[in-house]
Parts: C-alpha cells; sequence; structure tokens
C-alpha cells in the first residue's frame, strides 16, 4: 500500500480524489470497503472523536487493520474533526495515516500554538 502522503501527491497531478467516509463501527467499516472493492478504488475510513472516546484508538486501529486483511483495495484511517490535541498525538502513535487538527473554537493564537504541536 503506498503511504497516503504519495497517493494525494499522485492524485493530485492526476486530478482525482481519494473517496473518505465517516464510520462508527465495523458494520459501517465492512460496508464502506466492500464498495470501495468493488470499484477498485482506495478508501479512507475517517472516525470523529466520539468513536474514539467510544471504542478507544487501538480498537479502531484494530479494525482497520482487520479490514485492511479482508480487502484488496488501500484503506487509510483518519481521525476527522478532533479538537483535543493529546487525542491527535495518540493517533498518529496508534498508527492513523493522517489526522484533522480542529482548533477553529479556539482564538488564532491559541490554534496556531496547538497545531503547531
Amino acid at each position: 500500500m503506498k503511504q497516503l502522503s504519495e497517493l494525494i501527491t499522485e492524485y493530485y497531478k492526476t486530478s482525482k480524489c481519494l473517496i473518505g467516509f465517516n464510520f462508527n463501527d465495523i458494520w459501517d467499516g465492512q460496508a464502506i470497503c466492500s464498495v470501495a472493492e468493488e470499484n477498485n478504488q482506495p478508501v479512507m475510513l475517517m472516525a470523529y472523536t466520539a468513536v474514539i472516546d467510544a471504542l478507544g484508538v487501538d480498537l479502531v486501529v484494530s479494525m482497520v487493520e482487520g479490514l485492511r486483511k479482508r480487502h484488496k483495495v488501500p484503506i487509510y484511517l483518519h481521525l476527522d474533526h478532533c479538537n483535543d490535541v493529546q487525542q491527535v498525538l495518540s493517533a498518529v502513535d496508534a498508527g492513523f495515516d493522517s489526522v484533522m487538527y480542529d482548533g477553529s473554537h479556539l482564538s488564532l493564537e491559541e490554534n496556531i500554538t496547538n497545531t503547531k504541536q
């Protein structure tokens, strides 16, 4: 599987886009990955912080690792709109392919400081 940054660079050059869907559980993930495989397209599974809070970062990573074993298309894992810097760092350490820190509720200065972390 290509690194996500490589795929995005390739897609940018060819005007393609990577499809991404938020998922809440293994059933959502399985359905999304099955359709991606039927269409022979890579896919990004995106987890909101509420899903991470409910299941834990390790279980979410384990679910996606299991889905990767079942499907032949590349499956990327993304933490979506997370406003907790520690949770972002935990996701990176646990193996998420990408993260989106959301500091929109903060002052610009505080948002920039947190984003740099």
